[in-house]
């Protein structure tokens, strides 16, 4: 299964750690789990061919989601947390 790297961002750039990075859509089956963003703010998801929208909560309450097609397997894709 391929692996993309998932960082979660704020609306400066800098990476947020610690945050809470989840798979709450997908078009393939997708189990239910989160995963939690080291220091660089990233997590490494193994996401099969298929669409999947991932979100990240930043532990400050921030959170934000981004939309995905895995089919040609980008590289990473990074999320940018807002203030709700």
């Amino acid at each position: 299964m391929p692996q993309i790297r998932v960082r979660a961002i704020g609306t400066d750039g800098i990476a947020v750690p610690g945050a809470h990075l989840s798979v709450p859509w997908a078009s393939v089956p997708f189990p239910e789990v989160a995963y939690l963003a080291g220091d660089d703010g990233a997590a490494t998801l193994n996401l099969r061919t298929g669409e999947y929208r991932l979100r990240a909560d930043a532990p400050d309450g921030r959170s934000g989601e981004a939309s995905v097609a895995v089919a040609d397997m980008p590289a990473g894709v990074d999320i940018r947390v807002e203030e709700a």
